[in-house]
């Protein structure tokens, strides 16, 4: 018989809080009835047959992108999971940063460039203390699967977040929700397959959960 099991990788590189993260995929499949395979690993081939792809990131910049490609194979697995075959990608925190085309966090250090642009410490001239942590309101920019949910008063909805450092897309078509803490930064981006989000959504309660749910059922059709 056939195991028709959504599988859902968590991507393990030393890096992320993956417990709470695989409990967030599994209170997120049960709420919405899915067969769902939720592990974490740092096994190429798992990532290369995988479903669903999560990216955690907990750290700097240089250090998540040094551990990520240490491993071998894996940043060609994941390059052929998500740009050839198209699987549907999460990356979470540094997991979204590590998306951009470089950093300024300490040296200048390159990332995956899937998604061009730019990760900048946030301005002192902004008066905020660093790292930002704590609750903001996610403010879609455009209508997407990924933020809808059931009650239209939950579109706009607080999420935690834990960053010192704020990603700069090249291009704002791949803008999905911003929010503001002294001005608008990027919170979540998206270019067809592959997201990103800043925010931390194992920490977000029933926002974060909501968000999780999206990503499982997010296919093709609502790219």
């Amino acid at each position: 018989m056939q195991n028709n099991k959504l599988k859902v990788a968590i991507v393990d590189y030393g890096s992320g809080n993956l417990k709470s993260v695989v409990s967030a995929f599994k209170m997120a499949a049960r709420m919405a009835s899915i067969d769902c395979n939720v592990f974490v690993t740092n096994d190429p081939d798992d990532i290369r047959n995988s479903d669903k792809i999560v990216l955690p990131g907990v750290g700097n910049y240089s250090d998540c992108y040094k551990k990520l490609s240490t491993i071998p194979n894996m940043l060609d697995s994941l390059d052929y999971a998500i740009n050839t075959r198209l699987i549907h990608f999460l990356g979470i925190c540094v997991g979204m940063q590590l998306l951009s085309s470089f950093s300024l966090e300490g040296k200048k250090s390159y990332g995956l460039n899937w998604i061009p642009g730019l990760v900048t410490r946030i301005p002192l001239s902004w008066n905020v203390r660093t790292p930002h942590m704590g609750w903001n309101q996610i403010k879609p920019t455009k209508l997407h699967f990924l933020f809808s949910t059931i009650s239209s008063n939950e579109f706009n909805h607080n999420a935690y977040f834990v960053h010192s450092y704020v990603y700069n897309p090249l291009s704002l078509s791949n803008v999905l929700a911003t929010t503001s803490f002294s001005k608008n930064i990027t919170v979540a981006i998206h270019k067809r397959n592959i997201v990103g989000i800043q925010f931390h959504p194992e920490k977000s309660h029933n926002f974060g959960i909501m968000f999780c749910k999206n990503f499982l059922l997010w296919s093709e059709k609502f790219n």
